[in-house]
């Protein structure tokens, strides 16, 4: 096991990263060991609660804490502050106070969000962070950068929030997706190449093993990856002046990212492309010798990521001038004047950001190389659960039936697996977050699923937000709304749907989801 410091001028906020294989198992003994609060809501998406939840809980509660596992929808598309309200509300139902803390238990994503919740849960509560990919091992999990996107743009609503400790498992990684790998390794190849020329030779000599399926050269490179990065925060905490060097290809990849709804790209994707964009930048600005310019690209290139896809220059740009980085009108963008060395030069102007956009549109290919369009991808369905449906199961059973809402989701998740469709499933007893909910899904889902409970009688916002989006629509109810008393029978919603579904019981789910389906189906037809 190998032990770093992240040392802060605030020396009592200071924290420690542990790295070695199988850490996991010991997470209680640091959080007891690190004096974390007893009682821990554990905060995952839904792959990696199926994967880690229980081992996290196991060893928590065997060291004495009281753990509960929270989830959300795997996805970049969950880092929203809808997810967060979601998360509070649960936070909120299960009685979790400012005594508490938090562990976020998974990647960029779930680092992210789970610490933004953190840091605005009753105005902070302490966390840690368990990074289960590559890329939040090097990346995402240490400095505290909390947030999570806006429609507008990536991470542009976050906190500065330190954890209390970092844990980092080389062990988990056997599990992570091919594609999820060659995402981390960018993230780790930019962490050399903008402070550790030594760990840039080493992938470059490792590479092929790694990819390969071989993972044992990664516990050496993560470790010096975390130390690179540590020593950054500790010097300037909150992006002031060094920090701005882990942004090495971020800005253009953010644009991308925001360009395509966060549909097309892993995070690390379209790093690589905005690195290979930089060192182009970088040669052509005289800061970088043309030989290790190529040296960079090679290895680079040797990444899987997809194809560049159909932007144009004038929506590129759109996002652009929306970055963090912009300072008094100011753009300021991380070059390299040699490999291990960044450099924050101030003043790129537009032209010379499009210029790098045309030459990595020719990289792959050469010159006569074509856009691809964006993919095609499964069904995406986003299901939205209305008030009191938290309570199914308790509630009026004779009326609602016994299946909890848990219990629900779960046949919802499996129905839709089998027919090759991916799902996002919310609950909530407020009628702004349902509404928050729709806005941030319509980037993202082909059509929606909503059973509103009483706000389908008299919410006329939340019918325009469904009108608003413009998605295919199905109402659904788990009673039949027409033989209730009077008032059941109004929905205003009704005249914004597809079709209206009720009194089946799951099935209106399932019907809901199958209408959907055809609709879909019907449309690529027509197309």
């Amino acid at each position: 096991m190998q032990g770093l410091k992240v040392t802060l001028a605030e020396r009592e906020r200071s924290y420690p990263v542990y790295i070695g294989r199988g850490l996991l198992e010991g997470l209680g003994e640091f959080s007891r060991r690190e004096k974390f609060p007893k009682r821990v809501a554990v905060i995952a998406d839904s792959t990696v609660a199926r994967l880690y939840g229980q081992a996290a809980l196991s060893s928590l509660e065997g060291a004495g804490h009281t753990a509960e596992l929270l989830s959300f929808p795997a996805g970049e598309a969950s880092k929203t502050l809808g997810t967060a309200q979601v998360l509070y509300e649960e936070l909120l139902e299960r009685g979790f106070d400012r005594g508490c803390g938090v562990i976020a238990l998974g990647g960029g994503v779930t680092c992210d969000l789970a610490g933004f919740v953190a840091a605005t849960y009753m105005r902070g509560l302490p966390w840690a962070a368990v990074p289960t990919t590559l890329l939040a091992q090097v990346d995402a999990a240490i400095g505290g950068k909390t947030g999570v996107d806006h429609r507008k743009g990536k991470n542009l609503i976050g906190a500065f929030h330190q954890p209390s400790f970092v844990l980092v498992d080389p062990a988990v990684l056997s599990t992570l997706p091919q594609r999820e790998l060659h995402a981390g390794l960018a993230e780790l190849l930019k962490t050399a190449l903008i402070g550790d020329a030594d760990l840039f030779r080493l992938a470059e000599q490792q590479l092929s093993t790694v990819l390969s399926g071989e993972l044992s050269p990664l516990e050496e490179a993560v470790a010096r990856a975390v130390r690179v990065k540590a020593e950054v925060v500790s010097r300037d905490e909150r992006e002031g002046g060094l920090r701005r060097i882990l942004n090495f290809g971020h800005t253009l990849a953010h644009a991308l990212e925001a360009a395509t709804n966060y549909r097309y790209f892993l995070h690390g994707e379209a790093v690589a492309w905005g690195m290979i964009a930089a060192t182009w930048l970088s040669w052509r600005r005289g800061l970088l010798e043309e030989a290790e310019h190529k040296r960079i690209e090679r290895l680079l290139l040797k990444l899987s990521k997809p194809p560049l896809p159909e932007v144009s220059s004038e929506a590129l740009l759109e996002h652009l001038r929306r970055d963090k980085k912009i300072v008094a009108g100011r753009l300021y963008y991380v070059l390299l004047r040699g490999i291990g060395e960044a450099v924050v030069e101030g003043g790129v102007t537009e032209g010379e950001l499009l210029s790098a956009w045309e030459y990595i549109r020719t990289v792959e290919e050469g010159s006569s190389r074509n856009p691809s369009p964006l993919p095609r991808h499964p069904s995406r369905i986003l299901v939205l659960h209305g008030p009191n449906l938290n309570l199914l199961g308790e509630r009026e059973p004779e009326v609602y039936g016994k299946m909890t809402l848990k219990e629900l989701n779960r046949a919802l998740e499996d129905f839709a697996r089998e027919r090759g469709i991916e799902l996002r499933i919310f609950q909530s007893n407020h009628e702004g977050v349902l509404i928050d909910l729709l806005h941030e899904h319509r980037g993202w889902a082909d059509g929606i699923v909503i059973n509103p409970g009483a706000l389908t009688h008299y919410s006329y916002a939340l019918r325009d937000a469904i009108a608003a989006v413009g998605l295919p629509t199905v109402e659904v109810h788990l009673s039949d709304i027409h033989s209730r008393e009077p008032f059941r029978r109004t929905s205003v919603i009704r005249d914004v749907c597809i079709a209206q579904i009720s009194g089946k019981g799951l099935g209106s789910y399932l019907e809901g989801i199958e209408v959907l389906r055809k609709e879909e189906k019907g449309a690529a037809g027509a197309g």
